[in-house]
């Protein structure tokens, strides 16, 4: 019975030993966006590569600003930071992370962007009154006139023509 009670205390001795000297062989990357007056910028698109494998994790920072990757694998990693209109992406490169670390990046605040708007214009041309397209000819105002379409109803203004 004793000899039975000993090996008992020789497994659970074991597996306690087991999993007090287990290793994470995991890490941790976290940190907070905020912009140019620390306010927090939440619902950006943070990107993190891993540079040995081309791997690529992305998440989003929560209301306050806040962003994490858990389960990563220790390497190299490149950080982008996508905030949308208004803000310049920001790109944090070769962050070296270890197993069981958890890498508090701190503040990462975003630089303001120039708003950017495209507009597109088509021309269309109008047909005259016969039909055809309108072309440009002299209106007649002085020798050298020659921006006036035929038809326009153009009235002569000092300003329009520099010979009068």
């Amino acid at each position: 019975m004793r000899g039975k009670r000993l090996a008992q205390s020789f497994c659970v001795l074991t597996l306690l030993c087991g999993s007090i000297f287990a290793q994470t062989t995991s890490a941790t990357l976290q940190g907070t966006v905020t912009d140019p007056g620390d306010a927090a910028v939440p619902g950006t698109t943070i990107e993190l590569k891993n540079t040995s494998t081309g791997a690529v994790r992305s998440t989003t920072s929560t209301g306050e600003g806040i962003f994490r990757f858990n389960s990563i694998e220790p390497a190299v990693y490149n950080l982008t930071v996508k905030a949308g209109s208004g803000f310049k992406a920001l790109e944090l490169n070769d962050i070296n992370v270890n197993a069981a670390e958890v890498r508090e990046l701190g503040r990462l605040k975003l630089a303001l962007g120039a708003l950017t708007e495209a507009v597109e214009v088509t021309a269309v041309t109008t047909p005259g009154a016969n039909g055809f397209e309108r072309e440009l000819q002299p209106c007649g105002c002085h020798a050298g006139c020659g921006s006036h379409p035929p038809g326009a109803g153009y009235v002569r203004r000092v300003a329009d023509c520099s010979r009068g």
